[in-house]
């Protein structure tokens, strides 16, 4: 959404300003003149200014109100800060800005500081009582300035901030209340290749397919024995499916943790830029345009194969076995053994004495 430049005719101009930042309008409709002194009212001229600003910022029709519509409108300075110094009086931003002062009436002077000194300067111009009228601000500084009463809710402005998205306007909440309008909103668009997303998800239908192959060997009769023994559907899968199938279960997840722990199209696809990384994109990462550092990509490497191989070592013996189960849960054989058979000892035929 790009900022509005207002024209005197009352169309809207939605050409770009040049940038592509987008940051939240805090109202400083109260001004301190001295410390130790009650805050004074914002003035209509300047809530004429400040409703004229965020109506620019927000690509409406016009300004809110004109400096014709009130008969105090006349003359005054009105002090805005934002956090655009790369952007000189003669780029499109300043003269939004400068427009929407001459609809209120106003003198407006523009001052721009880097992001990192604007709050600290906020912060200290209020307590000197020389604060600005507006401010342009990133969202995350609105409780700052908001926990220091620094700025003036929308509650207590007056100012109609309805139009704004409402997940937009959440940014700008402090403690149950809203602090100025969001002039923009930054999106991010991912686009994947359909075949190459299936392909990188061969984890859950290769798991799939050794679970159920190793679970339909699980013989019937020993399912139906648990089932007469009152088991439920949960307790036979718990106790007697899933420990048969111990092999398929093990070598699934050896193969889903190998093929997760070696990805390196999600890492660098849905990485944001933060301080924890994967380690195949940490070990991208160290090859540069114009060096390599192979040393620190060798190292990285082999510790980076330590868990694996370890893994594959302590689970190489359930991923080469039988996956047919040749015991079942409970039994003490797996083969139906014939009775042993013992000789007696032979008998002598009894015969009566003569």
């Amino acid at each position: 959404m790009r900022p509005a430049r207002v024209c005197p005719d009352g169309d809207v101009d939605r050409t770009s300003h040049g940038s592509n930042r987008f940051d939240l309008d805090v109202l400083t409709g109260r001004q301190r003149s001295r410390q130790g002194t009650p805050p004074r009212e914002p003035s209509p001229i300047a809530r004429r200014f400040a409703v004229a600003l965020l109506a620019a910022g927000l690509t409406l029709s016009a300004c809110t109100s004109s400096a014709g519509d009130s008969g105090d409108a006349g003359g005054g300075t009105f002090a805005v800060w934002d956090p655009y110094p790369r952007f000189d009086g003669g780029s499109q931003w300043a003269t939004v800005v400068e427009d929407c002062g001459a609809r209120a009436g106003v003198a407006v002077e523009r001052q721009a500081y880097d992001t990192s000194d604007l709050t600290n300067k906020v912060l200290l111009a209020a307590q000197q009582g020389v604060a600005p009228n507006a401010l342009v601000v990133d969202n995350p500084v609105v409780s700052t300035l908001a926990e220091a009463g620094m700025p003036k809710a929308n509650q207590d402005t007056g100012v109609d901030a309805s139009p704004a998205s409402p997940n937009l306007l959440a940014a700008g909440e402090s403690e149950g209340m809203t602090y100025g309008v969001p002039i923009g909103a930054n999106t991010l668009a991912l686009y994947y290749n359909k075949a190459v997303f299936a392909d990188s998800t061969i984890a859950v239908p290769f798991a799939v397919l050794i679970l159920a192959s190793f679970m339909s060997t699980v013989p019937d009769e020993v399912v139906q024995a648990a089932r007469i023994d009152g088991a439920g559907a949960l307790r036979v899968f718990w106790s007697v499916v899933l420990p048969a199938s111990r092999n398929g279960v093990v070598t699934a997840g050896l193969f889903a943790f190998l093929w997760a722990w070696s990805d390196f199209l999600f890492a660098a696809t849905l990485d944001s830029g933060g301080a924890l990384k994967p380690l195949t994109l940490g070990i991208y990462r160290y090859t540069g345009n114009n060096n390599q550092e192979w040393n620190a990509i060798m190292a990285t490497a082999v510790v980076a194969s330590v868990p694996a191989t370890a893994l594959l070592v302590l689970a190489q013996r359930f991923v080469a076995a039988d996956p047919t189960p040749t015991r079942s849960p409970g039994s003490t054989s797996s083969t139906t053994r014939s009775p042993r058979r013992t000789s007696s000892p032979p008998t002598r035929p009894v015969t009566a004495a003569a």
